[in-house]
């Protein structure tokens, strides 16, 4: 009996660390470069995650450098325009996050030269790409 419980124990650990190293292979493959534009056209869950946690990351301003968020006025509807990592973006207050995945994996198809740097400047290039800033206003003299 006490043979069964340790083969049954070193089983069941030997099973969690092969589920632990799996998952951190996943989640590896899709934050770098190359993978995140496999991850995102499969529809992985994780890419939603993590465009969620960067837009997050980007709306909480989290005292990080090169980070704002702001609300603005563009052709009457609200959007929200946010920095991070020195680009700019504005998306539409209803603008889905199935809509920001679709759009970063049509840029990142179009781009592949793009493809090498971090995951998060991807995010951060293909959002300003597709959801530009309008250019503020100059008053005109009277």
């Amino acid at each position: 009996m006490v043979k069964s419980t340790a083969r049954k124990t070193l089983l069941e650990l030997l099973g969690t660390l092969f589920l632990a190293c799996t998952l951190s292979a996943s989640v590896q493959a899709a934050t770098e470069a190359p993978g995140l534009l496999e991850t995102c056209q499969e529809n992985d869950p994780f890419c939603r995650g993590f465009l969620a946690g960067v837009y997050m990351a980007a709306a909480a301003n989290l005292a990080s450098p090169g980070s704002a968020y702001s609300e603005l006025k563009v052709n009457g509807t609200t959007a929200r325009r946010a920095t991070l990592l020195g680009w700019e973006w504005c998306t539409p207050e209803d603008t889905t996050l199935s809509e920001l995945q679709k759009s970063l994996v049509k840029w990142l198809s179009d781009h592949p030269e793009h493809r090498q740097v971090p995951a998060t400047s991807q995010i951060a290039m293909a959002t300003a790409a597709n959801f530009p800033c309008p250019e503020p206003e100059t008053p005109t003299p009277n």
